[in-house]
């Protein structure tokens, strides 16, 4: 069976297996939904099937989209949101008038499939060219961008850079560096080479850092210090490093796996794919920017001693301070010799990211992360797969080369191979996601599964080549019927309209999932139905690791809960299956010298008044992890209207039921569990975290750190929940909640 075979066969590697019709849905959905089908009119065309009779209109595509939908229509159980992704939002109303006895439900679903393909479509077009006739100009001297100001945070910054709005797009910040001239010039690569070679695939997910570059500045800043660049995908490139850097831990599985696969006859190759946009702040290459940054920025010794203060609470009690002349060296240091380390120095770059530091003179953190990022992954999508490096399989790895990496200090030996086009993960560790299908985990799951896995792996066969191929020339096709529509002419000499589909040229096949799935999973606006875009695209950012291990090695001899007499109750015993409330204590520290918070925060156990709220002036026990069966969840939409305008921190939310010491859900972690939070800054309910959607009750909870592990959760109704309180000033209240599809058959308004 080949190499492949043979690898899945050991023990030690995980058994990948087949998929099924059904998996290919959400690949269809995607690409159905991905890409705008040219506008023509829906002119000429004689009927297509019955009932669906074809009027002048806006249909997008050609006699094809109009037969696709009209077979789609003729089925048993329609898909109704691939009908308004295919259709498009100009169709909507003649679509839904067309169809006899379309129910409310199939309404929406067709509305949200429309709406969900322009969203993503304007991300683009609002990136593009436009037209301004005030310019003079030839050979498309008069095409620019639209103003920044016109344009909304998302589409000036799509990698996520800085959590405050840029001053213009990403790409267009300016910054000075200097190339080292040591890099192997880039060179492309076909997927039809690699299998040529017999190439195996092992994931690497990587930062955006730019390589063999001197940083001089960023901004309106001069650095009075240069910073060196040596991270990222580009490290491949340099002759005198190895393939790829980072702790011996990672670094050692690699060249592990990329020897079992040599032996085995492959040739492995290591994949990088971006991670998220503030990956690098890891690294010594951040700090270092922001310490020259610091130097040149007007900061007030008090605020510089408010952001001390944050730290030595939260990180780090040895920290010398913002402005010392000390601390761009104290960052640098790895921890075995007193520093600080990369988890902190991301902590420390992450509280600093917020506006109400830049009001007080700090630099803006996103141009610090776009100084230390490579040009061309400024404005790229996460997980955007690129550069390809021949893993040299002599299961060792490199310490210490003379030009190695600042922040990592272990190497995987190597050598460059080129750049391959882009094509999705999905393609490219194909046994990987057929895995999480068969085995029914979540698809909003598989990128952290992805990450957090290095023996994933693929090799380059038939199918691949044929299905990468298939997709970069519908990529290539769709860029340049978009880029066309952006002119003023409206493409000059008029393209080919096409429609492009993934399922319908040789791929797998479409399935017909219920309506209330195509709901669910579609994404939707602020208190809509549907799901966040934000965290199901971004589960490394709201999803955490905590596991028993961490619980369990707690020590509470050192524990305060803020004052002497609550200090009495830490770990009081609570009686078993008595209803109570459980809520975060910030003034809590399980240890003065422990973590940040919330690491280091306790729970504290409230009783329940007879009307059976919690009663927050009152605590019974103070515990690291409460768990309670029977549950729901409780927010006092008054006081955290009161926390979203002024920041107050005042008891709003709590988790209540009935208290057992006979489990913990860290102990039964399975793909049924759901990580649940609040922030009452951006949610006036709790939500599940992996889709954003509010939460009404569960079977099962343990209340752990600043998360909810719960079992058998029940979902809020948007016609039953509770509604957001209005701002009582002028504060505007910023709302991310969605709502799951009322199952009941009416999707209320």
């Amino acid at each position: 069976m080949g190499v492949l075979q043979d690898l899945l066969d050991q023990d030690d590697n995980p058994t990948f297996l087949g998929g099924t019709a059904e998996d290919w849905q959400g690949e269809a959905d995607k690409y159905s939904q991905e890409y705008t089908p040219s506008e023509i009119t829906w002119k000429d065309v004689g009927n297509v099937v019955a009932d669906f009779t074809p009027i002048v209109g806006d249909i997008k595509g050609g006699y094809e989209t109009v037969a696709m939908i009209g077979e789609e229509i003729e089925k048993e159980n329609p898909n109704w949101y691939l009908i308004g992704a295919m259709g498009g939002l100009g169709a909507v109303g003649t679509i839904i008038g067309l169809v006899p006895g379309a129910g409310d439900a199939a309404q929406k679903a067709i509305m949200s499939g429309a709406k969900m393909l322009a969203d993503r479509t304007n991300k683009i077009v609002d990136a593009m060219p436009t037209y301004d006739p005030n310019v003079l100009g030839s050979n498309l001297g008069n095409i620019g961008r639209k103003d920044p100001s016109k344009v909304n945070k998302e589409v000036l910054d799509p990698a996520g850079l800085s959590e405050t709005r840029l001053p213009t797009y990403a790409d267009e910040v300016p910054k000075n560096s200097v190339p080292k001239g040591n890099l192997i010039p880039k060179k492309d690569v076909t997927i039809d080479e690699l299998q040529s070679e017999g190439a195996v695939f092992q994931m690497a997910q990587g930062d955006r850092t730019a390589t063999d570059e001197t940083l001089l500045g960023v901004g309106n800043i001069t650095f009075q210090n240069p910073v060196d660049l040596d991270g990222g995908r580009g490290f491949m490139r340099n002759p005198y490093t190895g393939l790829w850097a980072s702790d011996e831990k990672v670094a050692g599985k690699i060249t592990s796996l990329a020897e079992r696969i040599a032996d085995k006859g492959g040739n492995p190759n290591i994949l990088y794919a971006s991670m998220a946009g503030q990956s690098g702040d890891f690294s010594t290459m951040m700090s270092d920017t922001v310490m020259e940054m610091i130097k040149e920025s007007d900061i007030s010794p008090k605020a510089a001693k408010k952001y001390d203060k944050w730290v030595k609470e939260n990180v780090d009690p040895n920290w010398v301070g913002i402005l010392d002349p000390d601390a761009k060296e104290y960052l640098r240091l790895p921890i075995e010799d007193g520093g600080i380390g990369g988890t902190k120095r991301r902590l420390l770059w992450q509280e600093l990211d917020a506006k109400k530091y830049q009001d007080e003179g700090f630099p803006q953190l996103g141009l610090s992360r776009i100084g230390i990022t490579e040009d061309e992954l400024l404005m790229s999508p996460k997980l955007q797969t690129s550069s390809v490096g021949r893993v040299n399989p002599t299961g060792d790895y490199l310490y210490g080369p003379s030009l190695g990496h600042n922040t990592y200090s272990r190497e995987v030996p190597g050598e460059y191979r080129g750049e391959l086009k882009d094509a999705p993960l999905q393609l490219l560790m194909r046994d990987f996601f057929e895995q999480r299908r068969a085995g029914g985990f979540k698809r909003q799951d598989d990128q952290r599964s992805l990450g957090f896995r290095s023996n994933t792996f693929q090799s380059v066969d038939d199918q691949m080549v044929e299905e990468v191929n298939t997709y970069i020339n519908i990529m290539e096709e769709a860029d340049r019927d978009a880029y066309l529509r952006s002119l003023p002419s409206g493409g000059g000499e008029a393209p080919d309209r096409k429609i492009y589909q993934f399922g319908d040229n040789g791929g797998p096949p479409l399935d017909d999932p219920p309506i209330a799935s195509q709901m669910d999973a579609a994404f939707a606006d602020e208190l809509e139905i549907g799901t966040s875009q934000f965290n199901i695209e971004n589960p490394d950012v709201v999803l955490k690791n905590y596991d028993l291990d961490n619980l369990e090695a707690i020590d509470l001899s050192k524990s305060t809960a803020g004052k002497p007499s609550a200090n009495a109750k830490i770990g009081a015993a609570v009686k078993e299956g008595e209803e109570k409330s459980i809520r975060l204590n910030l003034n809590s520290k399980i240890d003065p010298d422990g973590p940040p918070a919330p690491f280091n925060r306790l729970q504290t156990v409230h009783p329940i008044r007879p009307n059976g709220t919690p009663n927050y002036g009152a605590a019974d026990s103070y515990l690291p992890a409460v768990t309670v069966t029977d549950g729901t969840f409780h927010v006092n939409q008054t006081e955290r209207r009161n926390i979203a305008e002024t920041g107050s921190k005042t008891p709003a939310a709590s988790v209540q039921g009935k208290v057992t010491s006979q489990r913990n859900v860290l102990n039964e972690m399975d793909d049924t569990v759901v990580q649940i939070g609040i922030n009452p800054r951006g949610q006036h309910l709790f939500i599940d975290l992996t889709t954003g959607q509010a939460v009404k009750g569960f079977d099962i909870a343990t209340v752990y750190r600043d998360r909810v592990f719960a079992k058998g959760v029940t979902y809020w109704k948007k016609s039953e929940a509770p509604n957001p309180l209005p701002a009582k000033g002028d504060t505007e209240l910023v709302n991310q909640v969605r709502y799951k599809f009322n199952r009941g058959g009416l999707m209320s308004a």
